[in-house]
């Protein structure tokens, strides 16, 4: 004989049950699922053939990519890349930053995938520094000017703000070394040097107008020449002839002066404004001047020693670079590209022009992002550029760059 009531616990759980019986939702799992077909990597490339951890956009090619970028997966080690833009058969990626010593390489891996696939496929590349600071001042030191000789030593004018003096001391990158040319002058700073050939530093005394010079191998400075009629000598450069061009940062009374190698002197009027920065190139001279209206470089053919072109604007920084900036330092590499020192009114640090004045952009931004004046150069052998940023201690730091590129020649060398 059947219960009258069935217990309440199965009344609650029969229709589970038979509802259970009669759902059939498809299965969402499958282990046949293969996913979409991997990448398969072909190739990578850069515009110079190196691979600079943080600035340079490399070309993968292959199949299977995705022509979405943020659907392709591309790792360097561990770091996602930023992929800037995509077709199925080609990647353009920004290689990510990685800290790298000078003159050293990361060997790194390389994985490439897409969304859906279920596999990377890999290659390798090496990864080199596009530019880093190294300790080659003390917490008390700034450096003021740089220079570099024909075998790549570097060499550093550098106040101690401490001692209140100023010392040259070169230093062997590559084994770490720092040694004095010239000793602990007390009270003035030295605003420009140059290598030269004749086995001589040559360097301006700050508040001063002379030129002195200084034995390679160490010594007490001398006199070289006595600047008559300067006022701020500011920075020179050495033409192919061997002759000196001497700027004047006054505001006033601007004089350019100009020393043959027999040191015959003379001086021309400059009436364009304060100068800040001098370079030689080829057969020109490039003068980064400031007055009241404009901050540029000026160009002006040197026809002899005793005879200049017409100066005319080369580059406007507010023109070409929307910014009233004054360039504290000029180099070119050997291709034409002219490399400017900007001063505090601007965090850019480097600008980049290019040949002919024409267009200028930050020299490998973001990466690099000074945030004080860059007030001299030196070029190395090879790609090497190097920069002094003038901040005060304990932040004062001389850069290395790799530009990828040729420096233009020091005719003092």
């Amino acid at each position: 004989m059947l219960p009258q009531r069935l217990p309440a616990v199965i009344v609650i759980l029969l229709p589970l049950l038979l509802g259970c019986a009669e759902d059939h939702h498809p299965i969402l799992y499958s282990d046949d699922f293969a996913g979409g077909p991997p990448p398969a990597i072909s190739s990578i490339s850069s515009p110079t053939g190196n691979y600079l951890a943080g600035v340079t956009q490399m070309t993968m090619t292959g199949t299977h990519f995705s022509a979405t970028p943020a659907n392709n997966y591309i790792y360097f080690d561990t770091t996602r890349a930023n992929v800037l833009n995509a077709t199925t058969t080609s990647l353009i990626v920004q290689v990510p930053y990685f800290p790298i010593k000078k003159d050293s390489v990361r060997h790194t891996l390389i994985r490439a995938t897409v969304l859906g696939a279920q596999t990377f496929d890999s290659t390798w590349c090496d990864l080199k520094a596009a530019a880093i600071k190294f300790p080659a001042v003390d917490a008390s030191e700034e450096a003021w000017s740089l220079a570099s000789d024909g075998a790549g030593l570097m060499y550093a004018a550098v106040y101690d703000s401490v001692k209140n003096t100023s010392t040259i001391v070169r230093y062997s990158l590559g084994l770490g070394t720092r040694d004095s040319i010239v000793r602990n002058q007390v009270g003035r700073r030295f605003p420009c040097m140059q290598v030269s050939n004749d086995g001589f530093l040559y360097f301006l005394l700050e508040g001063t107008a002379v030129l002195l010079r200084a034995p390679l191998s160490g010594g007490t400075p001398a006199l070289y020449l006595a600047l008559t009629g300067m006022a701020e000598p500011k920075g020179f450069d050495f033409d192919v002839n061997h002759n000196i061009w001497i700027i004047s940062g006054a505001s006033a009374a601007t004089k350019l002066g100009r020393i043959t190698s027999t040191k015959a002197y003379r001086t021309f009027n400059f009436p364009l404004g304060s100068a800040k920065a001098v370079r030689v190139f080829g057969n020109d001279l490039y003068v980064s001047v400031s007055n009241d209206t404009m901050d540029a470089v000026w160009k002006a053919a040197i026809v002899s020693a005793d005879s200049l072109g017409t100066f005319q604007v080369y580059f406007d920084m507010k023109t070409k670079y929307s910014n009233r900036v004054s360039a504290l330092a000029i180099d070119f590499s050997a291709d034409q590209w002219m490399y400017l020192g900007l001063d505090n009114r601007s965090s850019d640090g480097i600008l980049l022009v290019a040949p002919g004045g024409t267009a200028a952009s930050v020299l490998y931004a973001p990466l690099i992002k000074f945030n004080a004046p860059v007030s001299s150069f030196a070029w190395g052998t090879g790609s090497d550029l190097y920069a002094a940023r003038r901040i005060g201690k304990p932040n004062s730091w001389i850069y290395y760059i790799n530009t990828e590129k040729t420096g233009a020649p020091y005719y003092s060398r």
